[in-house]
């Protein structure tokens, strides 16, 4: 169970700028809480499982890449229509006032060397690349809107698939063009979790989420499709994934197929223990119109004890840009 709440607080940035933060919560549903908003509870089989060696398979009858750039126009998600609370940040000539931090003692450099090494280059071949990826324990995973590679701490390439293999092998039960990934890992559970938008600008629009089986993400992973609009109206674009001891949020943009005013955010919220099962999930969903915030983004919490999950926000307000804390 969990709710949502809306309220206002003041932070205090080291810098020496305020900054009014509007405050969206996921919070217990035992914690005292005003107004909270109520999503659509609802139950989603996986879609199917798949390890790495089934995505190279699949990847070996189907080129790493488009044969041609595959180019999207990414739509823009107007600022919301009434005033969000958020003093304006500063500009660059509002801000010259030197930062009390270039005071504070500097930290020594490590004793240890750090070796860098190249991840996965753009191919060109998709504009945006929209590049992402994430850290384990022993390697790196690289998501691009081409290609997905993951590599160990040396640099060594282990392998390299398609966005597209990765996404929908034959047994992971997912059919679609996949686009705008994301990766992560997540300290607390050991998983790697991946997620993104498909079928663009389509009735068939979806958002897709994965969840390793294990700490290692050349093995076996769960897949899940779900529907971003039931009634084919909407279509879901630029996806957020985010992630706390309790939860799996994902966010979406909604805009609508034929075009016309856009409909705002939705969001499904995951309860983890069922994700981390393989099995079916525990899901609230969160139609557009529960917050008239525009692009949510999911913060990724690392502390087992912080029981609230808060997102970001940015947007535009007199053509300045606003920071709001979610």
């Amino acid at each position: 169970m969990l709710r949502i709440f809306n309220n206002v607080a003041r932070h205090i940035v080291q810098s020496g700028l305020i900054v009014l933060f509007g405050i969206v919560m996921i919070v217990p549903s035992n914690a005292a809480v005003p107004g909270p908003v109520t999503g659509q509870s609802m139950t989603l089989q996986p879609a199917g499982s798949a390890s790495f060696a089934q995505m190279q398979q699949a990847a070996s009858v189907q080129s790493l890449a488009p044969a041609y750039p595959r180019v999207r126009i990414v739509p823009k998600m107007e600022a919301p229509t009434k005033d969000l609370g958020s003093f304006l940040l500063p500009t660059p000539a509002q801000t010259a006032k030197p930062s009390p931090l270039a005071a504070l003692p500097q930290p020594s450099a490590p004793a240890a060397s750090v070796t860098g090494f190249q991840a996965l280059l753009d191919n060109l071949t998709a504009i945006p690349p929209d590049t992402m990826g994430a850290v384990g324990p022993n390697h790196l995973m690289t998501m691009l809107n081409s290609q997905v590679r993951i590599q160990n701490k040396a640099g060594g390439i282990i392998q390299t698939v398609s966005l597209t293999a990765f996404w929908t092998a034959p047994t992971t039960g997912l059919n679609g063009t996949p686009f705008d990934p994301h990766v992560i890992y997540d300290t607390l559970s050991g998983r790697w979790i991946a997620a993104c938008a498909a079928n663009g600008k389509s009735a068939n629009s979806q958002i897709w989420l994965a969840v390793s089986a294990t700490s290692d993400p050349t093995g076996v992973w769960h897949f899940y499709s779900f529907i971003a609009d039931a009634t084919g109206t909407n279509w879901a674009d630029y996806p957020g994934l985010g992630v706390n001891s309790k939860w799996i949020a994902i966010t979406a943009n909604m805009f609508p197929v034929a075009g016309g005013a856009i409909p705002g955010i939705q969001m499904w919220v995951i309860d983890k223990s069922t994700a981390l099962n393989g099995g079916a999930l525990t899901v609230k969903n969160f139609a557009p119109g529960f917050t008239n915030n525009s692009t949510m983004i999911p913060a990724v919490v690392r502390d087992a004890a912080e029981p609230n999950l808060y997102f970001v926000n940015t947007g535009f307000s007199a053509n300045q840009k606003t920071v709001d804390l979610i």
